[in-house]
């Protein structure tokens, strides 16, 4: 069964009685050597010491093989890149949305008029202006993300600068007599008009009711700060993944390292055998070839899982290591309320939970924006005036201006899209509800499997191992009584054999299945946020 798991950095040192365990018995048989072989006690100290000696000469234990995995930056470097995007994302939707609005405004203009008047009046008139408007703004706004509150400050100063050339009709007597017989516009005047004017203000919005039109935004940095804590846990989840598998090639790893050493131990041992006859001789080689096939497949097995380690992490320090695993460490089974403990602390399910969080948030500006607009404004203005209508007459005004005010609108005919937008929502939230419900009977039946699983009788198989030790070294002793037959002595030690096998399959499958179990409960990595409503901001 393949596994997830969770370790911890504790030195792991090698534990495997089953190569020695035989070592610790009390000879009961001949330990010549005439006949039958050596002892199987002087047989099973030198596969200890093959244990020792054969192998590469740097031992990697648990944790310092976790640290070889997680320096692999480049490899998880996409999945940082996702989480890096996301924070990018919720700080600019944060700052655009609070962040104090400062607009600097300019306005330059001219005008120039030019009028043809044909009238019999001779009032005088402006025929042709000069206006130069000018106008400089600051302005601020301010919004807060804990109240719809909206602030605004302003100061503007303008002035308009304007020439005239003032005209008028005139009779002309051109005989002599005094009367008049045409009229024609003439310049009569010139005069220069300015006025200068500074406004200041400050003004509070605040909707009672239906939101601004700035609603959009503030959700959308709220679907920021929870689209940024659900990459949080997909990074970790992601990283966890690669860690996984990376312990599930370090137990192939050791599994196979183990075979090989079972395999040359069983192979020292016949090695060490004297046939009788020429029979016994073709039968030994040929049960010497049938194990030499199993520890080559071993061997080729564990170069490859070696080669394959040192590529994925980069690290041929690998081809030379040997791993040091503690197969005495046992699963931290939960004692808690299973649901429970998923809910707050698995990613899964709270990738699904944010989901339905997002979800909400839809459903809750939709829902406000079916209200009507009241707004209440409150607005303080001050304007100082100065301008001059005559060349020789000037006004200064200086004027406050208070002001409250409500605002109210309501379409009666309704938002449709917004009413489609609202159901779907609704319907999308059940729709993740489902899901998420389903997604944790799926892992509570996975755990309750492994529960099963997770039962290991060390005792029994050291038992197995010692019943088969002592099976061979009786078989020894028969055959150098001339009570059994060399075939049933090399088959003890092939028995032998596959129950050490047996034993160390065994306790490998255990240790992939409590890694399995702890990556359910996501147990391997440690989160900064483990449960939803934790700060994962940070």
């Amino acid at each position: 069964m393949t596994a997830t798991r969770k370790t911890s950095s504790k030195k792991r040192t090698l534990h495997w009685p089953a190569l020695c365990w035989p070592a610790q018995r009390k000879n009961t048989g001949n330990e010549r050597g005439n006949g039958g072989g050596g002892s199987i006690r002087i047989n099973t100290w030198f596969a200890c010491g093959l244990l020792l000696f054969s192998a590469p000469a740097f031992a990697i234990t648990e944790a310092q093989f976790i640290e070889k995995v997680l320096a692999q930056d480049k490899l998880l470097e996409e999945a940082q890149i996702g989480l890096d995007i996301k924070q990018i994302e919720r700080d600019a939707s944060r700052d655009n949305y609070q962040n104090w609005k400062i607009n600097l405004s300019v306005d330059l203009d001219y005008r120039y008029q030019d009028l043809d008047r044909d009238a019999s009046s001779t009032l005088t008139y402006t025929k042709k202006s000069q206006d130069y408007p000018r106008k400089i703004g600051l302005s601020f706004e301010k919004r807060f993300l804990t109240s719809p509150l909206a602030l605004a400050i302003g100061v503007s100063r303008s002035q308009d600068k304007t020439r005239e050339n003032q005209y008028k009709r005139i009779s002309i007597d051109d005989d002599g007599r005094g009367a008049p017989y045409a009229k024609k516009p003439s310049h009569t005047a010139s005069r220069t008009l300015k006025e200068y004017e500074t406004t200041q203000y400050i003004s509070v919005k605040y909707p009672l009711l239906k939101p601004d039109s700035n609603a959009q935004s503030l959700k959308t940095h709220h679907r920021d700060i929870v689209d940024f804590k659900r990459q949080q846990l997909l990074f970790y989840e992601t990283k966890e993944d690669f860690l996984d598998d990376r312990l599930n090639d370090y137990l192939s790893w050791l599994l196979y390292q183990k075979r090989m050493l079972i395999n040359r131990e069983l192979l020292h041992k016949l090695r060490r055998l004297n046939p009788k006859d020429n029979a016994e001789s073709v039968l030994l080689k040929s049960t010497v070839y049938e194990i030499e096939q199993y520890d080559s497949d071993a061997r080729i097995q564990l170069q490859a899982i070696r080669e394959k380690l040192s590529v994925l992490l980069d690290d041929r320090t690998i081809l030379t290591e040997t791993p040091s695993f503690d197969l005495r460490k046992r699963a931290e089974l939960v004692t808690e309320s299973l649901p429970n403990y998923l809910q707050t602390r698995n990613r899964d399910l709270q990738r699904i939970a944010m989901n339905i969080e997002l979800s909400q948030l839809e459903i809750d500006y939709h829902q406000k924006q079916t209200l009507p607009t009241l707004n209440f404004t409150v607005r303080a203005e001050k304007n100082l005036n100065s301008r001059n209508t005559t060349a020789t007459s000037t006004y200064d005004d200086d004027k406050i201006t208070y002001s409250a005010g409500l605002e109210f609108s309501y379409p009666l005919g309704g938002n449709i899209s917004n009413r489609a937008n609202l159901s779907k929502s609704r319907l999308g939230v059940r729709k993740l509800e489902i899901s998420y419900q389903k997604k944790l009977q799926d892992i509570l039946a996975d755990i309750q499997l492994l529960n099963t699983l997770l039962t290991l009788d060390e005792d029994r198989l050291l038992a197995a191992i010692d019943a088969a030790a002592q099976s061979t070294e009786i078989e020894h002793q028969k055959y150098q009584s001339g009570e059994t037959s060399f075939r049933d002595l090399l088959q003890a030690y092939k028995d032998e054999r596959i129950v050490k096998l047996q034993h160390i399959d065994d306790v490998i499958d255990y240790q992939v299945n409590r890694i399995e179990y702890d990556n359910l409960l996501d147990r391997i990595i440690t989160t900064p946020c483990q449960a939803i409503s934790s700060d994962c901001e940070s």
